[in-house]
């Protein structure tokens, strides 16, 4: 069994010297190129060195120590964020656990020739009635017939399946990361790009109160939960689903202009969603990681009920893609940067979204709103109950205006850095 735990310094054990011909733990990365550390993702290499060696412990925010239970330390990872930057042997590390831990990359983590179809149940505001599938990417489509859906067809949340290929493992646990991880993904560039809303289902427990009328009104706490029997995370090929009507596309201009929820109709996507798809797919792991990390702010956003939380993440999610302030000019003699922060994100926008007459006064004032609400100086009054006073009323048009100036932001930022961009994508106010 393999274990993770906190350790404290002060509580370290003290082990014997390591014994002669084994690496003790110095600087250098010695064995950064032996764990194909340049190959591989962390998350997995860690899977396969826990497994190996059977324990593992935080011992700071920057590094974490694996080793044999009851043995001194075998390996340490030294990070930067979320970046392997050093591997270092231990006086716990044998030869015989280098060639296992090796043995077992090559065949849990480098053998790609196996590809398996990932599957997710998501749900979106208005009902999958149609399917699209962009070759091995996504396939979109409903829920089985039999399964429950809303009992109020035009409100609350409709369960529909994704498909998409994925590298297979035989290690479970690798293979249900890939798995979860672009489906992640996915799911965030069809909230960004889907009118209405999508959704994941929770992994956490969350126990809600529900009204029942079966005769009378009853009131229960139940387990919020969904899924059906048959249902499996990954198969061999995608759902057979030619039979299903093509999902409507909807011209871009008229599809990303539409403001609110439009009852009674079913899912429709813009025309450009496949190039959309395919733009993310092109993009470098990690500027895919940026993108969808402003993803996962502006899906966070439009599950917020609080205007003042989801105004805060909107902008969040620009910033997240905001140049890194180490390349903008300094002033030589304070080091400070010469553009402040406000014209930095003004500056970006305007490069993303190009002005245009009915925003104009939106991106003047989001910054500043922004910084009110964010240093707990100002609140939109809609959040007290306030919806008539004339400083909430322009709050909440701040709000519905960033809403639409980060997502046109967010695809443009996509098209522009995926490796073959399309000026057809691009979105212009």
């Amino acid at each position: 069994a393999c274990t993770f735990a906190f350790i404290r310094k002060d509580h370290a054990r003290i082990y014997p010297r390591p014994c002669r011909g084994m690496s003790s733990m110095t600087d250098r990365n010695v064995l950064g190129s032996d764990l194909y550390t340049d190959q591989v993702d962390p998350e997995e290499l860690a899977q396969v060195v826990l497994e190996v060696l059977g324990a593992g412990a935080y011992e700071s925010a920057d590094e974490v120590i694996y080793r044999r239970p009851g043995h001194p330390p075998a390996l340490r990872f030294g990070f930067r964020k979320n970046e392997l930057r050093t591997v270092k042997a231990g006086p716990g590390l044998s030869q015989d656990d280098i060639r296992s831990i090796q043995s077992k990359i090559r065949t849990d983590i480098l053998d790609l020739n196996r590809k398996i179809v990932g599957r997710m149940i998501l749900f979106s505001a208005y009902p999958v009635t149609g399917r699209l599938r962009i070759g091995n990417l996504l396939q979109v489509s409903p829920a089985p017939n039999h399964i429950s859906t809303s009992k109020q067809s035009e409100k609350g949340y409709h369960p529909f399946l994704i498909e998409f290929e994925v590298c297979d493992s035989p290690n479970l646990s690798i293979r249900g990361y890939r798995i979860s991880s672009k489906a992640q993904k996915l799911s965030l560039l069809l909230s960004l790009f889907a009118e209405g809303d999508v959704l994941v289902p929770s992994t956490s427990n969350h126990f809600r109160w529900i009204s029942r009328n079966d005769p009378k009104s009853q009131y229960e706490q139940m387990l919020e939960e969904y899924g059906y029997g048959e249902f499996r995370p990954y198969q061999d090929m995608f759902t057979e689903s030619d039979t299903l009507p093509n999902i409507e596309l909807v011209d871009d201009r008229q599809y990303f202009r539409e403001n609110g929820f439009a009852l009674g109709y079913p899912l429709r996507l813009p025309v450009s969603f496949e190039e959309l798809v395919r733009a993310f797919a092109r993009l470098s792991p990690a500027l895919q990681e940026t993108f969808s990390r402003a993803g996962y702010w502006y899906h966070l956003a439009k599950r917020q009920e609080s205007y003042s939380a989801y105004f805060l993440h909107l902008i969040q999610s620009i910033e997240t893609l905001l140049p890194s302030a180490k390349a903008r000019e300094r002033c030589s003699e304070c080091g400070k940067e010469k553009i402040g922060p406000t014209s930095r994100f003004n500056e970006f926008l305007n490069e993303l979204a190009p002005a245009h007459s009915d925003l104009d006064q939106a991106r003047k004032k989001l910054y500043t709103l922004r910084s009110n609400l964010s240093h707990g100086w100002d609140i939109c009054g809609r959040d007290f109950g306030r919806i008539h006073l004339p400083n909430s009323m322009d709050q909440t048009m701040r709000v519905i205006e960033a809403y639409q100036l980060a997502r046109f932001a967010l695809i443009n930022w996509l098209n522009r850095y995926s490796v073959q961009p399309s000026e057809s994508t691009r979105l212009n106010l």
